[in-house]
């Protein structure tokens, strides 16, 4: 039903530092690739005019509330747009280092995690006036966040794992790894529907002479973060995300011979078995950022260096079926999807005029 090859659970493989690459680093149509002209045009959106030169890391929608953070280039800083439906307008920050993501409470509070140029983690919070809380006084770095069912907060970030408390008041939890290793963590968050949260899991280490690296999803119930399944032939799995009819979806690249990485997406179904889909024109892509929409579609960026440190960026799109390369990107870098209601966006950096500009675009869902 999904795509190429089946594989029952059990096995594990390796992963590199790619992982935590993947984590640090007037409407006008976009056209579509010849595979799927019939699929709605993504239309860039207009963005104000005195944002700063820089990357968008994270949107987020509730209530009619839109907002988006990011990266100031020059000098390094965090940036955050918001609206109400009408236009994008800039908010003023008076933080001295990125912001990764963002999210907002149920009570619609917007809720932002970076790091300061010390490397120390902060996060921006609303409720407590929109001012940096340095919640840890160590080195360290957030890369997501995420909202419970039943609205607690949490965010992560190699081995440093954060739950929200109050408004200002944050808990360090546990990260337990069934093996030891020199280099851990979990990065990327998604929330099951038993409530607990799931992120994406590696480590250089484990079982065997010499040490087999592997990863895995780990699991959060409320206890702290321990083992949950091995993650099956997706060396660089740094993606994860959750259907309740369908299972996990885990995506990452596989580098080939001549170092150019494949992109690949992988489903692991309620029965615990691993299933590959088959991503058209793969080769040379690597995984940014994996959604999956209330109707079961999954949507997949990917990123290729197009020309210096310029990227291009890559939309695949699977319907429960077949997957399709649904629009190519030039000079553009997608680094996070979202969507609100029947909208998808993708949040990155246009660098088409030869400067880094914050973008933004959307479709409607089909």
């Amino acid at each position: 039903m999904y795509g190429i090859i089946t594989y029952e659970h059990g096995r594990r493989c390796a992963l590199t530092a790619a992982l935590l690459y993947s984590c640090l680093v007037g409407c006008a149509s976009d056209p579509t690739s010849p595979d799927q002209n019939d699929a709605p045009k993504w239309e860039s959106i207009p963005l104000p005019a005195d944002l700063p030169d820089g990357v968008l890391t994270g949107v987020a929608f509730h209530g009619g509330r839109s907002i988006a953070v990011g990266i100031q280039a020059v000098p390094i800083g965090g940036i955050v747009v918001t609206s109400d439906g009408d236009g994008w307008t800039t908010l003023p920050t008076n933080v001295d280092g990125p912001l990764n993501d963002v999210v907002f409470t149920p009570e619609s509070d917007a809720v932002a995690i970076g790091r300061t140029r010390s490397f120390l983690p902060f996060v921006l919070d609303e409720r407590t006036g929109w001012t940096a809380n340095e919640i840890l006084q160590t080195p360290g770095f957030l890369c997501c966040a995420e909202v419970g069912i039943d609205g607690t907060l949490r965010t992560v970030g190699g081995l440093t794992a954060l739950r929200n408390l109050t408004a200002g008041q944050w808990e360090t939890e546990t990260v337990t790894f069934p093996n030891t290793s020199n280099e851990k963590g979990i990065i990327d968050l998604t929330v099951g529907s038993d409530g607990s949260f799931y992120a994406c899991g590696f480590d250089d280490g484990g079982e065997g002479t010499p040490e087999e690296p592997f990863r895995m999803i780990m699991q959060n119930a409320g206890n702290g973060w321990s083992f949950f399944a091995p993650i099956l032939e997706a060396p660089n799995a740094s993606q994860l995300a959750y259907d309740p009819e369908q299972g996990f979806f885990v995506a990452g690249e596989q580098f080939q011979r001549d170092g150019q990485p494949l992109a690949d997406l992988w489903v692991r179904d309620l029965e615990g078995d691993w299933t590959e889909i088959d991503l058209p024109g793969a080769l040379g892509w690597s995984v940014r950022d994996l959604l999956v929409t209330p109707d079961g579609c999954v949507y997949l960026t990917g990123t290729r260096f197009a020309t210096g440190d310029i990227m291009d960026g890559v939309l695949w799109r699977w319907d429960g079926a077949t997957a399709k390369q649904e629009v190519v990107w030039p000079m553009r870098e997608p680094r996070k999807l979202e969507n609100d209601g029947s909208i998808v966006y993708v949040v990155g950096v246009d660098s088409r005029s030869g400067s880094t500009r914050p973008w933004m675009a959307r479709r409607e869902v089909p």
